[in-house]
């Protein structure tokens, strides 16, 4: 969920960037759009997967109930 936010508040930042230095709002969405997944990619598949690893060498798994559902 963290590449998800991380990616959020890239796509913002560089939606509002490259809409100051272009001047055309939809141009920029669109290469923000593409470089916010690249960002995901990485953020996703690289970096905290590295974090994963790591996590199952300790060998705790948690689990968090959020729903119960009765019959």
């Amino acid at each position: 969920m963290k590449s998800f936010w991380i990616t959020y508040a890239f796509c913002f930042v560089s939606t509002v960037l490259l809409t100051l230095i272009t001047q055309d709002l939809i141009i920029s969405s669109a290469w923000s759009l593409l470089l916010s997944l690249a960002v995901y990619l990485f953020f996703d598949v690289w970096y905290f997967e590295e974090d994963e690893e790591k996590n199952e060498a300790d060998g705790e798994e948690k689990y968090i109930a959020i729903l119960t559902i009765k019959h």
